[in-house]
């Protein structure tokens, strides 16, 4: 899907700061009114914040992240993602 809408070229061995602003962008440019990007995916977190159906076995909900949101600037993951959505829907006054 990717390379059917010309950001094919994010496409590599790993999942990185690349791939991930070009699945954001894809989304972006949908005809949706509203867009979210999740705080664990800026942050390239792996593990699900919340696992359905589960009590004990899980800390849902109860995770603390890895970075302070002060910490965004210099995190590649973060800027890349945000600068893919400010890209494709800029602020309109």
């Amino acid at each position: 899907l990717l390379r059917a809408y010309g950001l094919g070229e994010a496409i590599g061995k790993t999942f990185g700061a690349t791939v991930a602003a070009a699945v954001h962008r894809l989304v972006a440019r949908t005809p949706s009114r509203l867009m979210v990007a999740q705080l664990e995916d800026l942050l390239g977190m792996e593990e699900q914040i919340n696992i359905p159906g589960t009590v004990d076995e899980h800390p849902n909900w109860r995770r603390r992240h890895p970075s302070n949101v002060e910490d965004f600037e210099r995190l590649s993951m973060p800027r890349s993602i945000l600068r893919a959505l400010a890209d494709e829907r800029p602020r309109s006054s």
